[in-house]
């Protein structure tokens, strides 16, 4: 009997060396199905595609690039006070930051009323233009002062800190303005009333 076994096992061993020669060296390691699904599966669902949109992106750079698609963004977009609600399909997913967040879309001849923010919606007059800048908190702190230029939707955002009150300062070849908002749990996210004039005319 114990000839038989050492045998069968060389036999063995023999059949084990020819499969590996003609696999080229290499012994395929069995597949599951959980491996076939793990490695072939793509998002289905709206929460993975939402997922998957903001991954690896700050919620501010995820408010710039909605900002610039504008109404071409995959996503429909909202700024409240307290968060930034992207929605696709039926489902909604809510980006924070401990900033407020404030789109400002200022005019001369053209405007709408808006209470928040649209990102994907919202249309302003003045696109891609070039204005100067200087936001003032109460305390007299200049929070920004330079030229900023508005998306093709016509706002300029801004992430301030919350619970403030802000005096914002425009000039644009010749029109200029000057307005006041807040940045509380209440307040708008969206501003749109105001109206740059020339004093020349």
């Amino acid at each position: 009997m114990k000839k038989i076994y050492i045998g069968f096992a060389v036999i063995g061993l023999l059949a084990l060396t020819i499969m590996i020669y003609l696999s080229g060296g290499e012994v395929d390691e069995p597949t599951t199905a959980a491996t076939e699904t793990a490695t072939t599966a793509e998002p289905t669902t709206a929460e993975q595609f939402l997922q998957d949109f903001v991954a690896g992106k700050t919620t501010r750079e995820v408010a710039e690039y909605l900002e610039i698609r504008g109404v071409d963004s995959p996503v429909f977009a909202v700024a409240f006070p307290d968060r930034l609600e992207l929605t696709y399909e039926e489902s909604y997913l809510n980006l924070y930051d401990e900033y407020f967040y404030v789109s400002i879309a200022p005019f001369i001849n053209e405007t709408h009323e808006c209470v928040m923010h649209v990102l994907t919606g919202c249309q302003g007059e003045l696109t891609q233009a070039d204005l100067e800048v200087k936001i003032t908190n109460s305390s007299g702190d200049v929070v920004f002062a330079g030229t900023q230029q508005t998306y093709q939707n016509g706002f300029m955002g801004f992430w301030l800190p919350r619970n403030e009150d802000y005096t914002i300062e425009f000039e644009f070849e010749g029109y200029q303005g000057e307005f006041y908002f807040s940045t509380h749990d209440d307040d708008q996210t969206c501003l749109t009333e105001f109206r740059l004039i020339n004093p020349n005319n």
